[in-house]
């Protein structure tokens, strides 16, 4: 493969960067879990009233930790930016994130000219009964193409995401996506996907995305 994707680089998922990402992945397939399971669930009042007691106890440990609220926060600026960026988007994203609890997550890699990616949506994401509500939908397109601008060398901002919904997108089933570079106009990237469950087209998007001047880390950390 001639370009270099990071953690996107292959099919398997990356291990955790360290033992700390690790545990912090952990603790995000928990919470993951207790989200999935606070939609579904249909247990009486007293449950619920303890649980929360619970939590936010734990909660109140967490917060007493030292805090890094952003990505640019948790960047050491004695290491290689790039490099702690792409490894922090993927950890922490809100549609990829190992780490984030938000996220599904999405598990995107590239083969050849192809942007490729797998997702299962729990009942938290639910809009019609038992599909995928429609702007999870397009989160996911832009996410997904987003990251597949790398096959074009130049990463930008989203423009716009035009979303054609063509058939309802089942909810607690692997839904598989798949893009492609349409074509590139200056600092243009446009791209095209299709979301699939099973062999079934459910929807179809076309990503515009505008390259920005890069930004050093100092610069970006000035602007806040």
């Amino acid at each position: 493969m001639a370009n270099y994707f990071g953690p996107y680089d292959v099919e398997t998922l990356p291990d955790a960067p360290n033992a700390t990402w690790e545990a912090r992945r952990q603790l995000a397939t928990a919470l993951r879990r207790l989200n999935g399971l606070t939609v579904t669930s249909m247990a009486d009042a007293q449950i619920y009233a303890d649980m929360a007691s619970v939590i936010n106890t734990q909660v109140d440990i967490l917060a007493a930790q030292p805090q890094g609220p952003g990505k640019l926060a948790q960047i050491d600026p004695e290491k290689d930016y790039a490099e702690q960026r792409s490894t922090i988007s993927h950890e922490i994203g809100p549609l990829t994130g190992l780490c984030n609890p938000v996220a599904p997550p999405m598990n995107i890699w590239f083969e050849d000219d192809k942007v490729r990616a797998r997702v299962t949506m729990g009942w938290q994401y639910e809009g019609p009964p038992g599909c995928i509500h429609g702007g999870h939908i397009a989160a996911l397109f832009d996410d997904f193409l987003g990251v597949g601008q790398k096959l074009t060398g130049q990463i930008g901002f989203t423009g716009t995401i035009k979303v054609r919904y063509i058939k309802p997108t089942p909810l607690d089933e692997e839904i598989n996506l798949v893009g492609w570079l349409e074509r590139r106009d200056g600092r243009k990237n446009i791209l095209q996907g299709e979301m699939y469950a099973g062999d079934t087209l459910t929807a179809s998007a076309e990503g515009l995305f505008i390259q920005m001047p890069v930004l050093s880390y100092r610069d970006e950390e000035q602007k806040q």
